[in-house]
């Protein structure tokens, strides 16, 4: 499983399904060509993996992954826009979308999964969680709804609370988000966008001047941003970066 999602990582390749890839850990290593199916992911990191040995991966392949397909088709028809010479628009529904994905793009960054803290989750938050899933993604077998109110199975279960942290989706914060105006950050001269782990980049809004500012490139020359509201943006929501303004991000 991927906490950058590869449709998203196909976008910064050189050749093929290979990146430029550097890691801290590794930086003797320096910059070098990785294949994307080797990074920003783990095994079975959103699953719940039973004692029985059946492992339930539905919130990777069902939820995150109509996320996944809904998020390449609109980057893909964006990008294509802006091939032609023109700027792309956000068309109606797209921004609670965009909201919706970059807010998922947080919480299944490894920083946000790393933060859960297993030892304090409570029975309270894995019934909470398992409500949540089930009124969200998919029904729970027969097998698993018993053991949340058997108090030593599932709901001690790290998998079981960690993919029912990731399940609960914040209605306030999507609000929030959704609240908050979509523009395209397109680099311009030498100015690049680089995919990193942390895959949304929460930083101040320098150029709205309305508290938090939501980047996620998704090519090396286009970003999507959530911006407060601001009457000196432009119109059609583009902003170009210019090499002095890379500071700024």
């Amino acid at each position: 499983h991927h906490y950058v999602p590869r449709w998203l990582l196909r976008r910064f390749c050189h050749s093929g399904e290979t990146t430029n890839y550097y890691s801290k850990l590794t930086h003797s290593k320096g910059v070098h060509g990785r294949n994307i199916r080797s990074i920003f992911g783990g095994f079975h990191t959103n699953s719940i993996r039973h004692r029985n040995g059946h492992i339930n991966d539905s919130l990777e392949s069902g939820f995150y992954q109509a996320i996944d397909n809904t998020g390449a088709s609109l980057v893909r028809d964006a990008l294509r826009i802006i091939d032609e010479g023109m700027h792309p628009s956000v068309r109606d529904g797209e921004s609670a979308f965009i909201a919706q994905l970059l807010y998922n793009q947080i919480k299944r960054s490894k920083d946000f999964q790393s933060s859960i803290n297993l030892p304090l989750a409570t029975q309270a938050l894995a019934l909470q969680g398992a409500r949540a899933i089930e009124k969200h993604f998919f029904p729970l077998s027969e097998g698993e709804r018993q053991a949340i109110f058997s108090p030593a199975s599932l709901s001690e279960d790290e998998d079981f609370i960690r993919v029912s942290v990731l399940s609960m989706q914040g209605e306030e914060a999507i609000a929030a988000l959704t609240a908050l105006i979509p523009v395209f950050l397109i680099a311009d001269g030498d100015c690049k966008f680089i995919a990193s782990g942390i895959s949304v980049a929460i930083c101040e809004d320098d150029f709205a001047q309305h508290g938090r500012q939501y980047i996620m490139p998704i090519d090396p020359r286009v970003a999507i941003s959530l911006l407060g509201n601001d009457p000196d943006l432009p119109s059609d929501r583009v902003v170009y970066l210019r090499s002095e303004s890379v500071d700024d991000i």
